[in-house]
């Protein structure tokens, strides 16, 4: 693992070109996304993800699956935490958005460079994750690219092992549309329903 610059001054280089659509699903029966039921982000002893906020994963309505979330369940066969079209939306994220994103190992070893975006896994080792209570003072979220995801998965101790796939951790409502997936008419993509196996 590369060694981390401890002590450099690293701000944070937040993405520059505005977020693509995104689709929030929720379990079944669930509902649609609503902006006054996010909960504030708290950190979890120990854990690599918050709890709070909104997870999503970027809409690709002309793919087989509509987004690449909804595809892992599918492939890990984990269906039952996707609802149906009722439970989901498509977001349209603002221009203005702060999101960092993690496109490659660098980019979360450049999340750790800093000690008020990190907390330390244990005292004797140089093993981090997120500080997201912090990070949620300074920007609208982070996104994981499938690159970043494949980069940042195994890495010895400071990983994101558990995001599995493209996704995109939102701490406040930072969107400015929400409209039902089942109102999208020119889309090609699918939920579960074409599973392998049902369920």
């Amino acid at each position: 693992m590369p060694k981390l610059g401890l002590n450099q001054a690293v701000t944070l280089p937040l993405r520059e070109v505005p977020m693509p659509p995104q689709l929030f699903c929720g379990q079944p029966g669930t509902g649609q996304y609503a902006a006054e039921e996010l909960a504030p982000i708290e950190n979890l002893p120990r854990r690599n993800k918050p709890k709070g906020g909104v997870w999503t994963s970027t809409y690709t309505p002309d793919s087989e699956y509509c987004s690449a979330w909804i595809q892992w369940c599918v492939w890990e066969e984990m269906c039952k935490w996707v609802g149906g079209e009722e439970d989901c939306t498509v977001l349209t994220v603002e221009r203005d958005a702060r999101v960092y994103e993690i496109d490659s190992q660098g980019d979360l070893l450049k999340l750790y460079g800093r000690e008020r975006w990190r907390r330390k896994l244990s005292s004797y080792l140089e093993e981090y994750i997120p500080d997201f209570e912090a990070l949620a003072k300074a920007i609208d979220g982070i996104h994981l690219t499938e690159k970043g995801q494949r980069e940042t998965r195994l890495i010895p101790g400071s990983n994101l092992y558990g995001w599995d796939t493209e996704s995109t951790i939102w701490f406040r409502d930072a969107f400015e549309d929400a409209r039902p997936l089942s109102e999208e008419e020119e889309r090609s993509c699918v939920l579960k329903e074409i599973n392998r196996g049902g369920g």
